[in-house]
């Protein structure tokens, strides 16, 4: 099946608009910036090259969109515009402090025609992005394949093709944390058809090599401080792109090494989306529902980025990059990759001890830069619970490299920081069978309340980060009752009325409401999207079938713009998915919850070549093949990873 022909790529790209419903999900806080944060440009699966049109705008450089963190989104211009092509772009976070966006390729007919302009005629799927600049009405096209992007560009006889290999983020009006020039620059023309470029940005060293297949002239020229390459070429023209993290040579040997025109590129990047997408055959009742889960697993599968053989942490040759946000990732877009893709799982499971082994933590990113942070003002030690999913789906784990782990308890840490080393060291014992926290959950929540203690948390509230899916669920119940609990959770969702105040500010941030506190962020942000599977450990899943089937209403797969309103690096888009499948995984834990499945029926074809089985029957009631029906409505991930059948509805 064309799997990747239903993928909508400009999905989350545009500025949502929530549409109210009359369901549950309109009282639900809808806090960070209301767009997906996402781009539409070419890339392969976990591809380290992107390619897309260039505007500068957050986060990713492409479309209008100003900075923004919570709220309407600000434009800088009524329509979307460019500058050119640009290369390895962000996908669905927020404000992270790198941005990439190196080598920006414009088409021109004049110097003088570089400028911001109006796009027109623009079209993509997965693999192939076009579009024409309105000034000059030059079309470009781009793909790519193995590591190479390729750009076609349709001149009417002669032409330029300005490339800035300097750029390095966003806009420069929106200061120097979103853009900054190279720490170090160096460019030269290597032959008659290729040019190459150093550049060092945050600590890290970059390698560019372009070649060109008709060459006239060439010149250099630098511009507002940044170096500038001018290609003089005609007809239609066709450029190569490499990238390494090794050196010059390596590049231009990634170009030697190419045999691919563009047609046959374009062509083989769409086989390799199909064959990943394929991973999972998943029938709907509609049509719509299908090209929906399709689009989220297309998101769930662009980071982190694939950079085997171009390590820069050690020597090992597996190694992946670009994870932005661990707390973004790790609750279901890595689980995701465990379970469905052997080769990546190893490569990202040596990655993460890799990076243990070399700098005795495990950090909250990696991008393509070499400064990594021991803290987080968000979270601790995600990458060990990550490493227990891998683990428990079969993935070989360095265990050698995790010996002597140190549990620092963080003084002035938020509660939720806790409750990250309290599954860090249950992820432990998974997998060395090592016990470290001796912390009792009495200490960070409070018992008549049955919330975490009040702290100045990063998004949202301690009501949303209250409700972790933790070891010992029973033991968290109880710490305030299974009465108060529940109704903590009522208020939460909305089944109950919110009795606090508005925020201080009362700032409008959706549909002419100021918003709650507290509220669940409605699968919009990270912080508390698990918190509605709380209800299998209640035996009230009528509950979670509610949230899920509300929360559906507003996913409409035609309208770029996105809900939720961030993708967070594919985290909320894999989260989206998993409750289409009616399932979903606990990270760190051997525990996988059965919802409430929008899917008639899926097929998953495990990465140790084994396949899972969902029917359903229409009703929410699951039965599961070898083991008796459970009333917490879970299977273990060593079952599921055996092969299994679900069954919902008998």
């Amino acid at each position: 099946m064309n799997y990747a022909d239903k993928v909508n790529v400009f999905y989350g790209s545009e500025e949502t608009v929530k549409n109210i419903k009359g369901n549950i999900s309109d009282s639900w806080v809808y806090l960070k910036g209301m767009c997906g944060n996402t781009h539409p440009g070419a890339t392969e699966p976990f591809g380290k090259v992107s390619v897309c049109a260039y505007s500068g705008g957050y986060p990713t450089g492409y479309g209008n969109h100003c900075v923004h963190c919570s709220g309407k989104v600000g434009k800088f211009s009524d329509v979307k515009s460019m500058l050119g092509f640009s290369h390895v772009q962000v996908y669905g976070t927020g404000t992270i402090g790198i941005y990439s966006n190196f080598c920006i390729v414009s088409p021109l007919y004049e110097k003088t025609d570089y400028c911001l302009t109006p796009i027109t005629a623009e079209d993509a799927c997965p693999g192939y992005y076009t579009a024409t600049a309105e000034k000059t009405g030059i079309k470009g096209e781009v793909t790519v394949f193995s590591g190479i992007a390729h750009h076609r560009y349709h001149f009417d006889g002669g032409g330029i093709l300005r490339i800035d290999f300097s750029n390095d983020g966003l806009r420069k009006e929106f200061g120097k944390s979103f853009y900054s020039l190279p720490e170090e620059f160096d460019f030269k023309v290597a032959d008659e058809n290729t040019v190459t470029a150093y550049l060092k940005t945050h600590g890290l060293k970059k390698y560019f090599a372009v070649r060109v297949n008709k060459i006239s002239k060439t010149e250099t020229e630098t511009e507002n401080g940044a170096r500038v390459c001018y290609i003089y070429t005609e007809g239609v023209c066709n450029l190569k792109f490499a990238v390494s993290l090794k050196s010059e040579t390596d590049a231009i040997s990634q170009l030697d090494n190419d045999r691919y025109d563009f047609d046959t590129a374009k062509s083989l990047c769409k086989d390799e989306w199909n064959k990943k997408l394929s991973a999972v055959e998943a029938e709907f009742e509609n049509e719509k529902d299908e090209r929906l889960f399709y689009t989220l697993f297309y998101q769930s599968l662009i980071k982190p980025a694939d950079f085997s053989g171009e390590n820069y942490i050690c020597d090992e040759e597996k190694f992946f990059t670009d994870f932005a946000t661990m707390w973004d990732i790790y609750k279901t877009q890595l689980p995701l990759i465990f379970t469905l893709y052997k080769y990546e799982s190893e490569a990202i499971s040596k990655t993460f001890t890799d990076l243990f082994r070399r700098y005795g933590f495990f950090p909250n990113r990696l991008l393509l830069g070499s400064e990594v942070e021991k803290y987080d003002n968000q979270a601790r030690m995600l990458m060990l619970l990550s490493l227990a999913d891998a683990f428990l789906r079969g993935t070989a784990v360095d265990t050698g490299a995790l010996d002597n782990i140190e549990f620092e308890r963080p003084e002035d840490g938020y509660p939720s920081q806790i409750l990250d080393l309290i599954c860090a060291s249950h992820a432990l014992e998974i997998i060395k069978g090592e016990k470290a926290h001796t912390i009792s959950l009495k200490e960070i929540y409070d018992n008549r309340s049955g919330l975490l203690r009040t702290a100045d948390y990063y998004e949202g509230g301690n009501w949303n980060y209250s409700f972790r899916l933790l070891p010992d669920m029973y033991a968290r119940i109880a710490i305030c009752g299974i009465k108060k609990f529940e109704d903590s959770l009522d208020v939460l969702f909305g089944f109950k009325e919110k009795t606090d105040s508005q925020y201080k500010d009362k700032k409008t941030l959706i549909d002419g409401k100021p918003a709650t506190k507290n509220m669940f962020e409605g699968f919009n942000n990270e912080s508390d999207m698990e918190a509605p599977y709380n209800y299998i450990y209640l035996l009230k899943p009528e509950k979670l079938d509610m949230i899920i089937k509300s929360s559906m209403t507003h996913l409409d797969v035609d309208n770029n713009g996105a809900f939720p309103g961030n993708c967070d690096s594919g985290g909320l888009s894999a989260c989206i998915l998993w409750n289409m499948l009616g399932i979903f995984p606990v990270s760190g834990q051997n525990k996988i919850l059965l919802g409430s499945p929008v899917c008639k029926r899926a097929v998953i074809h495990l990465s140790n070549g084994k396949t899972a089985e969902i029917i359903n029957n229409g009703s929410c009631s699951p039965v599961f093949f070898n083991s008796e029906n459970n009333e917490l409505r879970q299977i273990s991930v060593t079952d599921f990873m055996n092969g299994c059948e679900i069954i919902f509805g008998g």
